[in-house]
């Protein structure tokens, strides 16, 4: 059985340099790489500079809201409607008189049920 101990690669100046397996790559990593103008995903084609362009133009975009988490950070936000159902609490149970409330689907469907029952007898 032979066992891969090599990797034979191109740099970007078109040199052929041989690698041992678990040998420093650095001589092969692209020195200088442009950003990519829009987001788009790695084909196995790619080349080093190019997967690192691509990489970064992810990274620019999802910079902001993916390390602060903050609302305010998101671009294109939808609009939160107000009015309706949208002001009001949940109440899940028959106590609950109060106005600004709506009931949850589960109360209603017992009713519901329960209105049936009545209705059969």
């Amino acid at each position: 059985m032979n066992l891969l101990t090599q990797i034979k690669h191109k740099t970007q100046k078109g040199e052929e340099v041989i690698m041992d397996i678990g040998a420093k790559a650095s001589n092969v990593l692209p020195e200088n790489f442009v950003e990519q103008k829009e987001r788009s995903n790695l084909a196995a084609k790619d080349k080093l500079p190019v997967i690192f362009g691509k990489l970064s133009k992810w990274y620019a975009d999802l910079r902001p809201v993916a390390w602060s988490g903050s609302y305010s950070d998101l671009t294109n936000k939808p609009t939160i409607p107000e009015g309706s159902a949208a002001n009001y609490q949940v109440a899940n149970n028959d106590t609950t008189e109060a106005e600004g409330f709506v009931a949850d689907a589960r109360i209603v469907r017992t009713h519901g049920l329960e209105i049936d029952g009545l209705s059969r007898d």
